[in-house]
């Protein structure tokens, strides 16, 4: 397993112990819920003109005012940005303990992107939506297998 301060090497990955986890196969582990958390995924692109002023943005007053709700089951964001030749895009990545918690950020139709309106003033476009997943695995070695990671994929 990855210890924490060092980068994973191929040696990290290749114990069939780790590749059963990663694949859902390990049966002594029972997770209360099924999944970890719940991870919101949004796309926003900009020109390269407002690129750091939307970056400031985000991180001089959206993220921080989210965090400021003080919203139970709200775990942090990532932000991501890809210079490209003709804009730039912005990835955010919200951690959320449930569904519930991300409706208590963005409301009952809560796939709906939530871009204040002086993001909106500084972007080119946005999804309109945001993308929302089960967190099955993270970098320090939790994962959801057992019985309940192959209940959820068959219904899937």
């Amino acid at each position: 397993m990855r210890t924490r301060g060092r980068r994973s090497t191929a040696q990290d990955f290749d114990s069939e112990s780790v590749v059963r986890r990663a694949l859902y196969l390990d049966p002594s582990y029972h997770p209360a819920t099924p999944h970890l958390m719940i991870s919101r995924v949004w796309h926003g692109w900009t020109t390269h003109a407002n690129a750091r002023a939307y970056e400031r943005l985000l991180r001089d007053t959206i993220l921080p005012g989210i965090l400021g709700r003080g919203l139970a089951g709200y775990g942090g964001a990532w932000l991501y940005r890809r210079d490209l030749p003709e804009e730039v895009e912005f990835v955010t990545t919200m951690l959320f303990d449930s569904v519930d918690a991300v409706r208590a950020f963005a409301g009952p139709e809560y796939e709906v992107a939530v871009v204040p309106p002086a993001a909106r003033a500084l972007l080119a476009r946005f999804d309109a939506r945001a993308a929302h997943y089960d967190v099955l695995l993270v970098p320090d070695g939790r994962t959801q297998t057992g019985a309940a990671a192959f209940a959820n994929r068959e219904r899937s």
